[in-house]
């Protein structure tokens, strides 16, 4: 069977390359002129020394962190990062945009002392004074060419470009000795941060490159890849140090029903559920397969697709400065922790995709889902597991029933799509992988467990 009237194309699409993002960062800037007159309106400049400068210019801070979110993403899409390494990649940027930033605040809540693997940050009680922005500007320089180093060429000077215009503006504001002490500072957080980096088990999984599943003779139930060719998609993932997860057998969420072939059963229905999707798929449900596909390569994944609504919510709620860099380095690394979560639990249980059942065992041979399967096995849901956590976490940090409009998809042709709560934007995104054939529905609703579990688990570790 073949949809490609309706498929998502994606893949089609010209890819973003690094020029874009050159372009970005000389289009997202603001001109410098506007610039100092804006921040001489909020910010005493001049001589600081002696104490510590606080931050008063929060309108540049928010659109400084903005353009490293953006220029993150741009990356992850254009160099065909995998979801679970995207939302590692957003978890340490957002953590050191906030770490950076929270010294400057009379209620310092830092994270660094409670984190998975000893986090050890210099301190910033020093009587010459600093700016705050220009430490994390520094600092966030750091940790993303460490967290882009096996992706980006070492030639692509965009990171550092975004660094120093971002630099050469706070240097309008401050003298030379409170800069250079900033840069100083902020060289000493990135570098302690890459060292903490440096040990969560990442590079170690990039050694790990032979892996073979389990062959499916006298095992139906098993996985194996759906379309020739496909390699295994991180099945190491598991070894990574979470965040804050402290046991990684926490939030196991049980089991997917009872494996049958039967066409009575449980199972059987659940795939069945797919075909009569594929039968009778209505407009409403293949917007929101589009909406939520997020395929690395044409879109930051889904975890891209959250930080995304993240910086939408800066703007359409008008959030702080510190509270922005708190939702970043939370959400981040919650997502993080439910992808490590998820694989670890996708290969234990190693359950055979939709399309290999229905192939199998109902009919057409021939069947195909709306979104190509991607190449990991089926029960939790990846989707699912990391929205329900964004959610979870958003919900505590911001509050329930928060309305908010995503446009994020735009750029490509989609339209935007309103929600009355971030658990229903969540909900939809879980759905979205049975309209489009590539999960089975009790696979979702495992998943918000999960995803609820570690909701709990980080609120508790972070005191939220």
């Amino acid at each position: 069977m073949s949809h490609d009237s309706v498929s998502l194309g994606f893949n089609q699409r010209v890819k973003m390359n690094k020029l874009q993002s050159k372009v970005f960062i000389s289009v997202l800037l603001i001109p410098v002129t506007v610039f100092v007159v804006a921040l001489f309106l909020v910010q005493c400049g001049g001589n600081e020394s002696g104490k510590e400068i606080k931050i008063k210019n929060e309108e540049a801070g928010l659109v400084y962190v903005e353009q490293w979110m953006k220029l993150t993403r741009e990356y992850i899409t254009s160099e065909f990062i995998s979801p679970p390494e995207a939302s590692r990649i957003f978890a340490y940027t957002g953590l050191a945009i906030y770490e950076s930033i929270i010294p400057a605040y009379d209620q310092n809540q830092s994270y660094a002392s409670i984190l998975n693997g000893q986090l050890s940050l210099p301190s910033s009680s020093d009587a010459l004074g600093y700016d705050f922005i220009t430490v994390m500007s520094e600092c966030v320089y750091l940790v993303t060419e460490e967290a882009l180093k096996r992706h980006v060429s070492t030639y692509d000077v965009s990171i550092k470009e975004l660094r120093d215009q971002q630099i050469a503006q706070r240097r309008l504001l401050f003298e030379k000795v409170i800069i250079e002490k900033s840069i100083e500072h902020g060289q000493a957080m990135g570098n302690a941060f890459v060292k903490w980096m440096r040990t969560d088990g990442y590079d170690t999984t990039r050694a790990n490159v032979l892996y073979q599943p389990p062959s499916r003779i006298n095992n139906p139930a098993g996985w194996e890849p759906t379309d020739f060719g496909q390699v295994p998609m991180e099945p190491f993932w598991k070894e990574l140090r979470p965040f804050v997860i402290e046991d990684k057998e926490l939030c196991n969420s049980g089991k997917p029903i009872e494996f049958s072939t039967d066409s009575s059963s449980a199972f059987y229905k659940a795939a069945y559920e797919l075909v009569e999707y594929d039968k009778n798929i209505t407009s409403e449900q293949m917007e929101i397969i589009l909406f939520w596909a997020d395929c690395p390569g044409d879109t930051p994944t889904p975890a891209g697709h959250w930080n995304a609504i993240m910086g939408q919510l800066v703007s359409q709620k008008n959030l702080s400065l510190i509270i922005t860099a708190r939702i970043y380095a939370v959400v981040g690394m919650g997502i993080s922790d439910a992808f490590i979560l998820c694989w670890k639990k996708k290969y234990e249980i190693n359950l055979v995709r939709p399309k290999t059942y229905i192939q199998d065992f109902i009919g057409p041979d021939d069947w195909e889902p709306f979104v190509e399967t991607p190449p990991f096995p089926e029960f939790t849901a990846g989707h699912a597991v990391i929205s329900g956590t964004a959610a979870g976490l958003l919900t505590t940090l911001i509050g329930d029933s928060v309305g908010f409009t995503d446009g994020f998809h735009n750029s490509i042709g989609l339209m935007s799509r309103e929600f009355d709560s971030f658990y229903e934007a969540a909900s939809e995104a879980g759905m979205s992988r049975v309209y489009g054939g590539i999960h089975y529905r009790f696979t979702i609703e495992k998943s918000k467990s999960q995803a609820k579990c570690i909701v709990e688990q980080v609120v508790k570790k972070l005191e939220l």
